[in-house]
């Protein structure tokens, strides 16, 4: 399943910090670009709720199984609520119709906030934490003179070395006959999220949409 955000760096990261945070309560991601600048033709395209599901899958990733509780959009953008059955709610927010590219997640646990942001696909961006819970006014408009915002002088990554990444660690799996850590259930989990999504904004599930699509 190529959900390689799994292998990106902030995301190994959190991954095995989530402890400090305490008890996670809930999480925010959000992807935002500009189609126009991606490679290929538009009408290759599926919707920003399928091409920019990675951030859907970072929630089932950290905070596994659930259900959609509420989601709006159609076409270029969408804003999804998760339920997971750990007990956190999960907000994702999905655009490919930005005038920028931005990319990031908040997780807000029992003993402190953590972020994550970055402005271009190529670098890691920012990392900060808070020690109390920022509202959302507030969370947006000083985010660029928080106590304690400190640059991640990491190496730089790409999407192609996500790739790499993960099909490596696939084929490393082949050869000693294991469970990889994207199996086939977690993309048909997300996929079920998008299809939950669709029909609560008043849209098709996934097949039925693409079905009439071809028949129209």
């Amino acid at each position: 399943v190529g959900y390689q955000m799994r292998w990106h760096p902030v995301t190994q990261h959190f991954k095995a910090h989530l402890a400090d945070i305490g008890t996670p309560r809930s999480a925010h991601f959000f992807t935002r670009s500009n189609i126009a600048t991606w490679s290929g033709h538009r009408e290759s395209y599926e919707d920003a709720l399928l091409e920019c599901s990675h951030e859907l899958d970072l929630a089932y990733h950290f905070f596994g199984p659930g259900r959609v509780v509420g989601a709006a959009g159609d076409g270029p953008r969408w804003s999804v609520l998760v339920q997971h059955d750990g007990g956190v709610v999960s907000q994702v927010e999905l655009s490919y119709e930005a005038p920028e590219y931005q990319r990031g997640l908040t997780i807000v646990g029992g003993r402190m906030v953590k972020h994550w942001l970055t402005d271009s696909p190529n670098r890691l961006g920012w990392l900060w934490t808070d020690n109390h819970v920022l509202d959302r006014h507030e969370c947006h408009a000083e985010l660029w003179v928080l106590p304690g915002v400190a640059r991640i002088d990491w190496p730089t990554w790409s999407h192609e070395s996500l790739h790499r990444a993960e099909l490596e660690h696939f084929l490393f799996c082949v050869a000693l006959g294991v469970q990889t850590q994207c199996p086939l259930a977690d993309g048909l989990a997300v996929l079920t999220w998008c299809d939950e999504a669709r029909e609560l904004a008043g849209g098709y599930p996934l097949m039925v949409y693409r079905h009439a699509d071809s028949a129209g």
